[in-house]
């Protein structure tokens, strides 16, 4: 299963406001839920508890806990005993006082991999408007990991809802968008910490406006589009000094084919009849955070590669995005 949403207690971990997701699966929430209303929804009302390990003869393994769910008894990691759990009900409150500033409502919430990570999304009131038509909508995402594998993510985050892509662009430090709270220390003060960071998310998102319409602004041709390649996914070229092996060459070979399916998704991907798209460095970023999102996790048949929706939840790719995003930026300057 590529969406990799967990289906415990007879359902699946997923809640929904609007229009249902593209795997059909969870159960609609109210389009004005509570932190109490989505995360009964969601199925994510159980606890994490730290428990002792213990070897096969009976002696207990010193410096390390096992993080087990409270309802099926699975356990979700095994983390060092100076974790500190962030329980679901407890990641849900500091998000639901952050969208309440921001005035947010929930979107969607759910867990993956047995219940190993945990996420919600609050769309924020306001939209960008790129170009007339081409609208970008406004996200807090929070994922909460119980496995050790991450700590407490939060991040402000653009949708656009064309094409669904996550675009999340490299702003060069002009606002923040994500913060990041260990799990481990004094875990309050981390949240205090996180909350004035990130509430100037009015102040990122007139930033990712601006840079936006800039974009949209920088018309394109031919030459530019293939700098714009250049600096997404360049081609190493090998040297009299260091001439290409096969493993070289099969590399060459695939970014090849990767910049033939941007430039295509360029002409004709998602969006890109809207007037004021096509052809402008707005168009490049979107074909490339296409080919990112659908393209390279797709199989030959169009669907989603095991694990492409667990990827976009927690942001893999985002080192490409960046590199998309910088790449366009250049053209635009």
């Amino acid at each position: 299963m590529a969406h990799k949403i967990t289906h415990a207690n007879g359902k699946y971990e997923f809640a929904y406001a609007g229009s249902a997701p593209w795997h059909g699966l969870g159960q609609r929430m109210p389009d004005v839920a509570t932190k109490l209303d989505i995360m009964r929804a969601a199925g994510l009302e159980w606890r994490v508890v730290g428990e002792p390990i213990f070897l096969a003869d009976g002696a207990r393994v010193g410096g390390y806990i096992a993080n087990v769910r409270s309802d099926t008894r699975e356990t979700l990691g095994v983390v060092s005993d100076d974790y500190r759990v962030l329980q679901n009900g407890d990641a849900f409150e500091f998000c639901e006082q952050l969208a309440r500033s921001a005035g947010a409502k929930y979107h969607t919430a759910g867990s993956i991999r047995r219940g190993r990570q945990v996420f919600a999304t609050a769309k924020l009131p306001r939209s960008i408007v790129v170009v007339p038509n081409d609208v970008v909508d406004q996200y807090l995402l929070l994922v909460n990991a119980h496995d050790g594998s991450m700590g407490f993510h939060l991040r402000w985050t653009p949708v656009r809802v064309v094409c669904n892509n996550t675009l999340t662009a490299a702003l060069g430090g002009r606002a923040t968008y994500q913060y990041t709270v260990r799990h481990v220390g004094d875990l309050d003060a981390q949240l205090s910490e996180a909350r004035r960071a990130l509430g100037m998310a009015e102040r990122y998102f007139d930033a990712a406006g601006t840079t936006y319409r800039a974009l949209a602004a920088a018309d394109l041709t031919a030459e530019r589009f293939d700098a714009f390649l250049d600096g997404f996914l360049p081609v190493p070229q090998p040297s009299v000094d260091a001439p290409s092996s096969e493993a070289a060459v099969a590399e060459r070979d695939r970014i090849i084919l990767a910049r033939d399916r941007v430039r295509a998704l360029f002409e004709t991907g998602a969006g890109t009849e809207i007037a004021g798209v096509r052809g402008t460095a707005w168009g490049a970023f979107n074909a490339a955070t296409e080919w990112i999102d659908r393209v390279r996790t797709a199989r030959k048949d169009g669907e989603l590669r095991v694990g492409a929706a667990e990827a976009a939840v927690l942001g893999v790719g985002q080192e490409l995005r960046d590199r998309a995003m910088t790449a366009a930026l250049a053209l635009a300057s």
